[in-house]
Protein backbone atom coordinates (compact mmCIF):
# COMPACT_ATOMS: atom_id res chain seq x y z
CA UNK A 1 0.00 0.00 0.00
CA UNK A 2 1.16 3.78 -1.37
CA UNK A 3 1.49 5.89 1.39
CA UNK A 4 0.54 9.73 0.88
CA UNK A 5 3.49 11.72 2.13
CA UNK A 6 2.54 15.15 0.11
CA UNK A 7 5.95 14.57 -1.29
CA UNK A 8 5.72 15.02 -5.45
CA UNK A 9 7.43 11.92 -6.77
CA UNK A 10 8.32 13.28 -10.30
CA UNK A 11 8.09 17.43 -9.98
CA UNK A 12 11.08 19.10 -7.56
CA UNK A 13 10.12 22.19 -6.41
CA UNK A 14 11.97 24.40 -3.54
CA UNK A 15 11.49 24.15 0.03
CA UNK A 16 10.01 27.13 2.36
CA UNK A 17 11.79 29.06 4.18
CA UNK A 18 12.25 28.81 7.66
CA UNK A 19 10.74 30.76 10.01
CA UNK A 20 7.14 30.69 7.13
CA UNK A 21 3.87 29.74 8.07
CA UNK A 22 4.37 26.95 5.33
CA UNK A 23 7.29 25.76 6.82
CA UNK A 24 6.57 25.14 10.39
CA UNK A 25 2.90 22.88 8.51
CA UNK A 26 5.14 20.95 6.55
CA UNK A 27 7.30 20.36 9.80
CA UNK A 28 4.42 19.06 11.31
CA UNK A 29 3.12 17.35 8.29
CA UNK A 30 6.92 15.55 7.42
CA UNK A 31 7.18 14.73 11.32
CA UNK A 32 3.35 13.00 11.17
CA UNK A 33 4.15 11.02 8.30
CA UNK A 34 7.65 9.54 9.48
CA UNK A 35 5.70 8.92 11.97
CA UNK A 36 2.95 6.99 10.13
CA UNK A 37 5.99 5.01 7.95
CA UNK A 38 7.80 3.72 10.97
CA UNK A 39 4.90 2.18 12.73
CA UNK A 40 3.86 0.93 8.83
CA UNK A 41 7.74 -0.41 8.27
CA UNK A 42 7.86 -3.86 10.49
CA UNK A 43 4.09 -4.80 8.48
CA UNK A 44 5.61 -4.00 5.03
CA UNK A 45 8.78 -4.93 5.19
CA UNK A 46 7.93 -8.40 6.60
CA UNK A 47 5.54 -9.04 4.51
CA UNK A 48 7.57 -8.92 1.66
CA UNK A 49 5.25 -6.29 -0.36
CA UNK A 50 7.65 -3.47 0.03
CA UNK A 51 9.14 -1.82 -2.54
CA UNK A 52 12.50 -2.38 -0.63
CA UNK A 53 12.62 -6.07 -1.41
CA UNK A 54 15.76 -6.39 -4.31
CA UNK A 55 17.53 -4.25 -2.70
CA UNK A 56 17.23 -5.16 1.08
CA UNK A 57 19.89 -7.72 1.14
CA UNK A 58 21.90 -6.09 -0.23
CA UNK A 59 21.94 -3.29 1.77
CA UNK A 60 21.76 -5.22 4.94
CA UNK A 61 24.91 -6.70 3.92
CA UNK A 62 26.34 -3.62 3.31
CA UNK A 63 24.99 -1.93 6.40
CA UNK A 64 26.76 -4.98 8.16
CA UNK A 65 29.87 -4.22 6.87
CA UNK A 66 30.24 -0.96 8.53
CA UNK A 67 29.67 -1.99 11.50
CA UNK A 68 26.82 0.43 12.76
CA UNK A 69 25.25 -0.07 15.94
CA UNK A 70 21.89 -2.05 15.79
CA UNK A 71 19.57 0.49 15.98
CA UNK A 72 21.46 2.86 13.49
CA UNK A 73 20.92 -0.19 11.03
CA UNK A 74 17.49 -0.03 11.64
CA UNK A 75 16.93 3.37 11.53
CA UNK A 76 18.63 3.32 8.42
CA UNK A 77 16.75 0.76 6.59
CA UNK A 78 13.25 3.05 8.09
CA UNK A 79 14.45 5.82 6.05
CA UNK A 80 15.08 4.19 2.85
CA UNK A 81 11.75 2.11 3.36
CA UNK A 82 9.90 5.63 3.89
CA UNK A 83 11.19 7.16 0.69
CA UNK A 84 10.43 4.18 -1.06
CA UNK A 85 7.01 4.05 -0.14
CA UNK A 86 6.12 7.47 -0.62
CA UNK A 87 7.74 7.41 -4.31
CA UNK A 88 6.32 3.72 -4.73
CA UNK A 89 9.05 2.80 -6.37
CA UNK A 90 12.77 1.19 -5.96
CA UNK A 91 15.66 3.72 -4.71
CA UNK A 92 17.20 2.65 -7.57
CA UNK A 93 14.82 3.72 -10.21
CA UNK A 94 14.37 7.13 -8.74
CA UNK A 95 16.03 9.77 -10.17
CA UNK A 96 18.55 12.03 -8.49
CA UNK A 97 16.09 15.14 -8.47
CA UNK A 98 13.52 13.12 -6.56
CA UNK A 99 15.90 11.51 -4.09
CA UNK A 100 17.65 15.33 -3.66
CA UNK A 101 13.69 16.94 -3.06
CA UNK A 102 13.17 14.31 -0.12
CA UNK A 103 16.34 14.66 1.27
CA UNK A 104 15.81 18.46 1.24
CA UNK A 105 12.45 17.99 3.01
CA UNK A 106 14.61 15.46 5.83
CA UNK A 107 16.85 18.46 6.25
CA UNK A 108 14.11 20.95 7.39
CA UNK A 109 13.92 18.36 9.95
CA UNK A 110 17.32 18.38 10.58
CA UNK A 111 17.68 14.12 10.68
CA UNK A 112 21.48 13.04 9.88
CA UNK A 113 20.70 9.37 10.01
CA UNK A 114 18.49 10.27 7.03
CA UNK A 115 21.16 11.66 4.73
CA UNK A 116 23.65 8.91 5.98
CA UNK A 117 21.66 6.17 5.12
CA UNK A 118 20.87 7.15 1.35
CA UNK A 119 24.45 8.38 1.10
CA UNK A 120 25.28 4.80 2.25
CA UNK A 121 22.78 3.03 -0.10
CA UNK A 122 23.80 5.02 -3.22
CA UNK A 123 27.43 5.05 -2.79
CA UNK A 124 28.10 2.00 -0.98
CA UNK A 125 25.50 -1.28 -2.31
CA UNK A 126 24.71 0.45 -5.64
CA UNK A 127 28.53 2.40 -6.80
CA UNK A 128 27.14 5.76 -7.69
CA UNK A 129 29.04 8.90 -6.45
CA UNK A 130 27.12 11.02 -4.03
CA UNK A 131 27.24 14.77 -4.26
CA UNK A 132 26.86 15.89 -0.37
CA UNK A 133 26.54 19.87 -1.54
CA UNK A 134 24.22 19.25 -3.56
CA UNK A 135 22.38 16.21 -1.58
CA UNK A 136 21.67 14.06 -4.15
CA UNK A 137 23.20 11.08 -5.79
CA UNK A 138 25.20 10.33 -9.54
CA UNK A 139 24.52 7.17 -11.51
CA UNK A 140 27.61 6.27 -12.98
CA UNK A 141 27.66 7.18 -16.75
CA UNK A 142 29.12 5.51 -19.91
CA UNK A 143 29.13 8.19 -21.46
CA UNK A 144 32.54 9.85 -22.24
CA UNK A 145 33.87 12.71 -20.22
CA UNK A 146 32.13 16.37 -21.78
CA UNK A 147 35.02 18.18 -20.58
CA UNK A 148 38.24 15.57 -21.21
CA UNK A 149 40.79 15.49 -23.20
CA UNK A 150 39.35 13.96 -26.42
CA UNK A 151 36.83 16.97 -26.09
CA UNK A 152 36.62 18.48 -29.46
CA UNK A 153 34.92 21.55 -27.84
CA UNK A 154 37.43 21.99 -24.83
CA UNK A 155 40.36 21.80 -27.77
CA UNK A 156 38.85 24.32 -29.53
CA UNK A 157 38.00 26.82 -26.58
CA UNK A 158 42.22 26.47 -26.19
CA UNK A 159 42.56 27.32 -29.70
CA UNK A 160 41.10 30.14 -28.91
CA UNK A 161 42.35 31.41 -25.88
CA UNK A 162 45.75 31.31 -27.60
CA UNK A 163 44.69 33.04 -30.53
CA UNK A 164 43.33 35.78 -28.10
CA UNK A 165 46.73 35.45 -26.83
CA UNK A 166 45.90 35.26 -23.63
CA UNK A 167 48.55 34.40 -20.22
CA UNK A 168 48.99 31.12 -19.19
CA UNK A 169 47.73 31.32 -16.03
CA UNK A 170 44.45 32.21 -17.68
CA UNK A 171 44.01 29.96 -20.25
CA UNK A 172 44.19 27.47 -17.11
CA UNK A 173 41.90 29.29 -14.89
CA UNK A 174 39.29 29.48 -17.74
CA UNK A 175 39.68 25.59 -18.53
CA UNK A 176 39.64 24.85 -15.17
CA UNK A 177 36.41 26.75 -14.03
CA UNK A 178 34.87 25.16 -17.12
CA UNK A 179 35.64 22.13 -16.09
CA UNK A 180 33.75 22.43 -12.86
CA UNK A 181 31.00 23.75 -14.57
CA UNK A 182 30.53 20.74 -16.85
CA UNK A 183 30.93 18.74 -13.58
CA UNK A 184 28.35 20.16 -11.96
CA UNK A 185 25.53 19.51 -14.70
CA UNK A 186 27.03 16.47 -16.01
CA UNK A 187 26.64 17.80 -19.15
CA UNK A 188 28.43 19.25 -22.28
CA UNK A 189 28.82 22.88 -22.60
CA UNK A 190 27.11 23.12 -25.78
CA UNK A 191 24.11 20.94 -24.94
CA UNK A 192 23.25 23.97 -22.35
CA UNK A 193 22.16 27.40 -22.03
CA UNK A 194 21.24 30.35 -20.06
CA UNK A 195 19.38 28.86 -17.15
CA UNK A 196 22.25 26.06 -16.82
CA UNK A 197 24.74 29.02 -16.74
CA UNK A 198 22.97 31.15 -14.38
CA UNK A 199 22.30 28.27 -11.82
CA UNK A 200 25.64 27.22 -11.77
CA UNK A 201 26.44 31.22 -10.61
CA UNK A 202 24.24 31.07 -8.01
CA UNK A 203 25.26 28.08 -6.95
CA UNK A 204 28.85 29.47 -6.58
CA UNK A 205 27.73 32.37 -4.40
CA UNK A 206 25.33 30.85 -2.05
CA UNK A 207 26.40 27.22 -2.00
CA UNK A 208 30.09 27.16 -2.55
CA UNK A 209 30.06 30.52 -0.78
CA UNK A 210 32.81 31.95 -3.83
CA UNK A 211 34.46 35.07 -3.13
CA UNK A 212 34.16 37.92 -5.48
CA UNK A 213 37.37 37.35 -6.97
CA UNK A 214 36.59 33.63 -7.58
CA UNK A 215 33.55 34.04 -8.92
CA UNK A 216 34.69 37.00 -10.95
CA UNK A 217 36.88 34.39 -12.90
CA UNK A 218 34.36 31.84 -13.22
CA UNK A 219 31.87 34.48 -14.91
CA UNK A 220 34.59 36.18 -17.19
CA UNK A 221 35.64 31.58 -18.52
CA UNK A 222 31.87 31.18 -18.87
CA UNK A 223 31.76 34.13 -20.60
CA UNK A 224 35.01 33.49 -23.12
CA UNK A 225 32.94 30.27 -23.63
CA UNK A 226 29.73 31.02 -24.81
CA UNK A 227 30.62 34.28 -26.78
CA UNK A 228 33.84 33.51 -28.64
CA UNK A 229 34.01 29.60 -28.83
CA UNK A 230 30.09 28.65 -28.55
CA UNK A 231 29.22 32.30 -30.38
CA UNK A 232 26.06 32.59 -29.15
CA UNK A 233 24.66 35.88 -28.63
CA UNK A 234 23.09 36.09 -25.42
CA UNK A 235 26.01 35.77 -23.65
CA UNK A 236 27.51 39.13 -22.98
CA UNK A 237 23.73 40.51 -22.29
CA UNK A 238 23.07 37.55 -20.04
CA UNK A 239 25.93 36.28 -17.60
CA UNK A 240 26.82 39.89 -15.86
CA UNK A 241 30.00 41.32 -15.19
CA UNK A 242 30.40 40.95 -11.27
CA UNK A 243 30.57 44.50 -9.04
CA UNK A 244 34.34 44.30 -7.59
CA UNK A 245 34.53 45.30 -3.65
CA UNK A 246 36.58 47.89 -3.58
CA UNK A 247 38.90 47.55 -0.64
CA UNK A 248 42.10 49.76 0.42
CA UNK A 249 44.96 47.90 0.77
CA UNK A 250 46.80 47.88 3.95
CA UNK A 251 50.02 49.92 4.30
CA UNK A 252 53.08 50.44 6.57
CA UNK A 253 54.65 53.35 7.87
CA UNK A 254 58.02 53.79 6.94
CA UNK A 255 59.66 52.83 10.48
CA UNK A 256 57.39 49.24 10.19
CA UNK A 257 58.99 48.79 6.67
CA UNK A 258 62.60 48.81 8.56
CA UNK A 259 61.13 46.44 10.75
CA UNK A 260 59.89 43.93 8.44
CA UNK A 261 63.11 44.08 6.19
CA UNK A 262 65.42 43.46 9.09
CA UNK A 263 63.53 40.58 10.06
CA UNK A 264 64.33 38.50 7.45
CA UNK A 265 65.71 35.51 8.50
CA UNK A 266 67.98 34.77 5.38
CA UNK A 267 70.06 36.78 2.88
CA UNK A 268 68.19 35.49 0.14
CA UNK A 269 64.47 36.54 1.85
CA UNK A 270 65.79 39.94 2.49
CA UNK A 271 66.55 40.35 -0.99
CA UNK A 272 63.12 38.98 -2.43
CA UNK A 273 61.40 41.57 0.27
CA UNK A 274 63.62 44.59 -0.34
CA UNK A 275 64.04 43.92 -4.62
CA UNK A 276 59.94 43.71 -4.31
CA UNK A 277 59.72 46.87 -2.00
CA UNK A 278 62.50 48.99 -3.78
CA UNK A 279 61.01 48.49 -7.69
CA UNK A 280 57.12 47.82 -6.77
CA UNK A 281 57.30 44.75 -8.62
CA UNK A 282 55.01 41.92 -8.50
CA UNK A 283 55.39 38.49 -7.20
CA UNK A 284 55.69 36.92 -10.51
CA UNK A 285 57.73 39.61 -11.83
CA UNK A 286 60.01 39.37 -8.67
CA UNK A 287 60.41 35.31 -9.00
CA UNK A 288 61.20 35.61 -13.01
CA UNK A 289 64.27 38.29 -12.31
CA UNK A 290 67.60 37.34 -14.45
CA UNK A 291 70.51 38.41 -13.18
CA UNK A 292 71.20 40.30 -16.71
CA UNK A 293 68.49 42.41 -16.29
CA UNK A 294 70.15 44.36 -13.39
CA UNK A 295 71.59 46.85 -14.95
CA UNK A 296 74.03 48.89 -12.87
CA UNK A 297 75.18 51.44 -15.10
CA UNK A 298 72.26 53.17 -16.27
CA UNK A 299 70.57 51.88 -12.80
CA UNK A 300 67.89 50.27 -13.93
CA UNK A 301 65.79 47.15 -13.87
CA UNK A 302 64.79 45.54 -16.74
CA UNK A 303 61.20 43.75 -16.07
CA UNK A 304 59.93 41.18 -18.68
CA UNK A 305 56.89 40.48 -19.91
CA UNK A 306 54.68 41.86 -17.17
CA UNK A 307 51.19 42.07 -16.39
CA UNK A 308 49.57 41.77 -19.62
CA UNK A 309 52.50 40.47 -21.22
CA UNK A 310 54.42 44.46 -21.32
CA UNK A 311 57.92 44.81 -20.15
CA UNK A 312 59.15 48.08 -18.82
CA UNK A 313 62.12 49.62 -16.92
CA UNK A 314 62.23 50.57 -13.01
CA UNK A 315 64.48 52.47 -11.15
CA UNK A 316 67.41 50.56 -9.31
CA UNK A 317 68.02 51.61 -6.13
CA UNK A 318 71.49 52.14 -4.59
CA UNK A 319 71.17 50.28 -1.87
CA UNK A 320 69.16 48.07 -3.64
CA UNK A 321 72.18 47.15 -5.73
CA UNK A 322 74.65 46.43 -2.97
CA UNK A 323 72.07 44.77 -1.20
CA UNK A 324 71.94 42.38 -4.25
CA UNK A 325 75.81 42.31 -4.84
CA UNK A 326 76.27 41.16 -1.58
CA UNK A 327 73.65 38.53 -2.16
CA UNK A 328 75.29 37.86 -5.60
CA UNK A 329 78.98 37.12 -4.10
CA UNK A 330 77.52 34.76 -1.04
CA UNK A 331 73.98 32.61 -3.59
CA UNK A 332 76.48 33.20 -6.99
CA UNK A 333 73.15 32.42 -9.39
CA UNK A 334 73.75 31.44 -12.37
CA UNK A 335 71.06 32.88 -14.19
CA UNK A 336 68.02 33.19 -12.68
CA UNK A 337 68.50 35.77 -9.89
CA UNK A 338 66.17 33.99 -7.63
CA UNK A 339 66.46 30.31 -8.56
CA UNK A 340 64.74 27.82 -6.88
CA UNK A 341 66.35 24.59 -5.18
CA UNK A 342 68.68 23.05 -8.39
CA UNK A 343 69.21 26.22 -9.87
CA UNK A 344 67.60 25.62 -13.51
CA UNK A 345 64.43 26.96 -12.74
CA UNK A 346 63.17 29.86 -11.11
CA UNK A 347 61.33 30.55 -8.08
CA UNK A 348 57.87 30.07 -7.93
CA UNK A 349 55.53 32.85 -7.17
CA UNK A 350 54.53 30.96 -3.98
CA UNK A 351 58.13 30.51 -2.65
CA UNK A 352 57.86 34.18 -3.20
CA UNK A 353 54.92 34.41 -0.81
CA UNK A 354 56.94 31.95 1.71
CA UNK A 355 59.64 34.10 2.10
CA UNK A 356 57.46 36.81 2.84
CA UNK A 357 55.09 34.84 5.49
CA UNK A 358 58.88 33.65 7.17
CA UNK A 359 59.81 36.98 7.31
CA UNK A 360 56.50 38.32 8.53
CA UNK A 361 56.71 35.59 11.63
CA UNK A 362 60.25 36.66 12.43
CA UNK A 363 59.13 40.67 12.24
CA UNK A 364 56.08 40.28 15.02
CA UNK A 365 53.90 42.66 12.92
CA UNK A 366 50.11 43.07 14.03
CA UNK A 367 49.43 43.82 9.93
CA UNK A 368 49.40 41.25 7.34
CA UNK A 369 52.22 41.85 4.95
CA UNK A 370 52.50 40.22 1.18
CA UNK A 371 54.49 41.04 -1.80
CA UNK A 372 51.23 42.78 -2.65
CA UNK A 373 51.62 44.90 0.13
CA UNK A 374 54.98 45.94 -0.42
CA UNK A 375 54.23 47.23 -4.12
CA UNK A 376 51.73 48.82 -2.29
CA UNK A 377 53.84 50.41 0.29
CA UNK A 378 56.60 51.50 -2.40
CA UNK A 379 53.50 53.54 -4.36
CA UNK A 380 52.15 55.14 -1.36
CA UNK A 381 55.39 56.33 0.22
CA UNK A 382 56.95 57.81 -2.82
CA UNK A 383 53.47 59.38 -3.14
CA UNK A 384 53.87 60.65 0.44
CA UNK A 385 57.40 61.96 -0.35
CA UNK A 386 56.28 64.66 -3.18
CA UNK A 387 56.34 61.97 -6.52
CA UNK A 388 54.00 62.70 -9.07
CA UNK A 389 51.66 60.04 -9.74
CA UNK A 390 52.33 60.20 -13.75
CA UNK A 391 55.97 58.50 -12.83
CA UNK A 392 54.34 56.40 -10.47
CA UNK A 393 51.85 54.83 -12.74
CA UNK A 394 55.22 54.28 -15.11
CA UNK A 395 57.07 52.41 -12.23
CA UNK A 396 53.85 50.25 -11.70
CA UNK A 397 53.25 49.87 -15.29
CA UNK A 398 49.67 50.58 -14.66
CA UNK A 399 47.89 50.83 -17.84
CA UNK A 400 45.34 53.86 -16.47
CA UNK A 401 45.84 56.46 -14.20
CA UNK A 402 43.01 55.86 -12.73
CA UNK A 403 44.65 52.31 -11.43
CA UNK A 404 47.52 54.79 -9.72
CA UNK A 405 44.77 57.52 -8.12
CA UNK A 406 44.19 54.94 -5.38
CA UNK A 407 46.91 55.77 -3.67
CA UNK A 408 45.64 58.99 -3.37
CA UNK A 409 43.25 58.01 -0.99
CA UNK A 410 46.68 55.96 1.30
CA UNK A 411 48.96 58.87 1.11
CA UNK A 412 49.56 60.77 5.03
CA UNK A 413 50.54 63.84 2.63
CA UNK A 414 46.87 64.04 1.64
CA UNK A 415 44.64 62.52 4.24
CA UNK A 416 46.34 64.38 6.91
CA UNK A 417 46.59 67.59 5.07
CA UNK A 418 43.77 69.11 6.83
CA UNK A 419 42.58 69.70 10.63
CA UNK A 420 39.35 68.40 12.39
CA UNK A 421 37.03 70.40 13.44
CA UNK A 422 37.15 69.00 16.59
CA UNK A 423 40.07 70.50 17.08
CA UNK A 424 39.09 74.00 16.54
CA UNK A 425 36.56 73.62 18.97
CA UNK A 426 37.37 75.93 22.38
CA UNK A 427 36.93 72.50 24.75
CA UNK A 428 37.88 72.64 28.20
CA UNK A 429 40.55 70.28 28.52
Amino acid sequence: MKVRSGIEPSEPYPPARPGSDNYKLESYTIGVIAADLVLRYEQITTQGGGTMTPLRERYLSEIAAQNLPTSARQRYVEEVAAMARAYGRSPDLLSPEQVRNYLVRCALQQIPDTIAAFELLYAGTLGWEWDAKRLMPRPPSCEPDPWGPESLLRRRMREDMQLRNLALKTRTEYDRWVRKFVEFHRRSPGDLGMEEVREYLVHLLNVEEKSASSYGVANAALRFLYANTLRKDWALDYIPVPKREKKLPIILSPEETVQFIEAAPAPKERAIVMTTYAAGLRSNEVARLEVTDIDSRRMLIRVNQGKGRKDRYVMLSPRLLEELRSYWKAARPAKWLFPAPGGSQPISIHGVSAAFSRTEKAAGLTKRVTPRTMRHCFATHLLESGERLERIQLWLGHRALRSTRIYARLATSSLCSGSSPLDLLPLRS
